[in-house]
C-alpha cells in the first residue's frame, strides 16, 4: 500500500514546534541543557522530550505495535542476561547501552508500516536536529576560540537526521529546502571538525541526487552543469575557508582539512590506521563473535578499550548478536536495500528513494560512527529510520 500524502508545508505553529522538538531533543544541545543547565549527572533528552509529546501524539499515530515491541523486549533481556553472565563490562555501562536500545526499539514498534500524513513533520524535525548540532558546534568553536573551553573541538551530533535532510527535500522535489539542507550541511562541516560528518553529508546529498536523474540529454547537461558550477564554487571558497579556518582554530583545521587531503591522497593517520587494524583484527579473530555475549559498554571514558565499539560498531553488531545473528541483520538490510530500489524505480514511492539513502548511511555508519547505536538523542532517530527501512505498506509518496 502507498501513502500519498498531504505536501503542503504545516502552519508555522506546527512547523516551529517540529523543529524546536528537533532542536532541543534530537541534537547535542540536549545533552548540554541536561548536564550544564539543570545539572543532572546524566544526559536526559527524554525528560526535554515530554513537553512535546502531547503535541506529537496529534499528529502522529504513535501507538505501538505491540507484537513486535514484546518479542524485542525478549531479545532484549535474553542479551542481558547473557551479558551479565559473559560479566566482559559494569552493570551501569552495561545498561547504558541496553537504554539507547530500548528507545530504538520503541520508536520502531511505532512507525512500522504507520501512515505519515505529512512529510513536512519529518523534515522540520531532522532540520532542528540538524540546526542544533551547528549552533552546538559554533558556541562549542567561540568558547575554543576565547579559550572558555581547551576540550578537543570535534563535536558530534546526529548523523541519521543530517542524512534525512540531505535526502528528504531532494526526493520529495521541495527545492527551498534543498539550499537550506547543502548550506546547513555545509555550515557544519566546516565547525564539527569530523570527517565522518562530511562523509554522510556528501553522500547522502550526491546519493539522492543521482538517484533523481533521468536518463535524457537534458538531464545530462543539467547534470554536467551543476558539476561545473559546483567545481568553480569549490575552487573559489576551499582556499577562503583553509586559511580562514587555520586562523580561527588550527586545531580544527588538521581535523577538517588536513585529515581530509591525507584521505584523498591515500596517506593514513592515527585514526586511520586504528580503523584499519581494528578490521583486520575482527577477520583474523572471527571465531570469537560466534556466540553471542550480549551487549557492550561504550563508555569510553569509564572502561578501557571500548573506543573500538563506537570507532568500529561492527564489533558491537558481531559481540552482541554473535556472527551469525549480525550476518543475518545485514542480509536483512541487504534484501530491503533491493525491495526500496525496486519500489523507487518502477513504482516512483518517494519514501523509498529516502529510504535507500537511509541503508547507505547506516551501512557507512556501522563502519566508522556508533553513536546511532548508543546516544539517547540519536536512538529514537534510529529506531524511526529502521521502522521505515523494514515497511511495506503505507510508504509516502508524492
Amino acid at each position: 500500500m502507498i501513502n500519498s500524502i498531504n505536501t503542503k508545508s504545516p502552519f508555522f505553529y506546527e512547523g516551529f514546534m517540529m523543529f524546536l522538538c528537533g532542536f532541543l531533543v534530537f541534537s547535542p544541545i540536549s545533552s548540554r541543557i541536561s548536564l550544564e543547565i539543570l545539572k543532572l549527572p546524566l544526559a536526559l533528552p527524554e525528560l526535554l522530550f515530554i513537553p512535546f509529546y502531547f503535541f506529537l501524539k496529534k499528529k502522529f499515530d504513535v501507538t505501538i505495535n505491540m507484537k513486535i515491541f514484546i518479542k524485542g523486549c525478549y531479545l532484549i533481556i535474553f542479551l542481558l542476561a547473557i551479558s551479565f553472565l559473559v560479566d566482559n563490562f559494569r552493570v551501569p555501562s552495561i545498561l547504558s547501552t541496553v537504554r539507547g536500545y530500548f528507545y530504538m526499539l520503541l520508536v520502531f514498534s511505532m512507525f512500522i508500516n504507520k501512515k505519515v500524513t505529512n512529510i513536512y513533520y519529518i523534515l522540520f524535525i531532522s532540520l532542528g536536529s540538524v540546526v542544533g548540532w551547528l549552533f552546538f558546534s559554533i558556541t562549542s568553536l567561540s568558547m575554543l576560540i576565547n579559550s572558555i573551553s581547551n576540550k578537543p573541538s570535534a563535536v558530534y551530533g546526529n548523523m541519521i537526521t543530517l542524512s534525512l535532510v540531505m535526502s528528504i527535500p531532494i526526493m520529495f522535489k521541495k527545492k527551498k529546502y534543498i539550499i537550506i539542507a547543502f548550506v546547513s550541511g555545509l555550515l557544519l562541516s566546516l565547525s564539527t571538525g569530523t570527517r565522518r560528518q562530511i562523509i554522510i553529508y556528501l553522500i547522502s546529498f550526491v546519493l539522492s541526487l543521482l538517484m533523481t536523474i533521468k536518463l535524457s540529454i537534458k538531464s545530462a547537461i543539467k547534470v554536467l552543469f551543476s558539476i561545473i558550477a559546483f567545481n568553480y564554487l569549490l575552487m573559489f571558497f576551499l582556499p577562503l575557508a583553509n586559511q580562514q579556518l587555520y586562523n580561527i582554530s588550527p586545531i580544527l583545521h588538521k581535523r577538517i582539512f588536513v585529515k581530509t587531503e591525507q584521505l584523498i591522497i591515500g596517506q593514513e593517520n592515527v585514526s586511520d590506521n586504528i580503523r584499519k587494524n581494528a578490521f583486520s583484527e575482527f577477520v583474523e579473530s572471527y571465531e570469537k563473535y560466534i556466540i553471542p555475549r550480549g551487549f557492550v559498554s561504550k563508555r569510553t571514558m569509564a572502561d578501557p578499550s571500548t573506543g573500538k565499539y563506537m570507532d568500529s560498531p561492527f564489533y558491537e553488531i558481531f559481540y552482541t548478536f554473535g556472527l551469525f545473528g549480525g550476518l543475518f541483520i545485514l542480509s536483512l538490510l541487504f534484501g530491503r536495500l533491493y525491495f526500496h530500489l525496486k519500489n523507487y524505480y518502477f513504482r516512483k514511492v518517494n519514501e523509498s528513494g529516502v529510504c535507500v539513502v537511509s541503508i547507505v548511511t547506516i551501512f557507512v555508519l556501522i563502519m566508522v560512527e556508533g553513536s546511532f547505536l548508543n546516544w539517547s538523542y540519536i536512538t529514537p532517530c534510529t529506531g524511526f529510520v529502521l521502522a521505515r527501512v523494514f515497511s511495506s505498506n503505507n510508504l509516502i509518496t508524492l
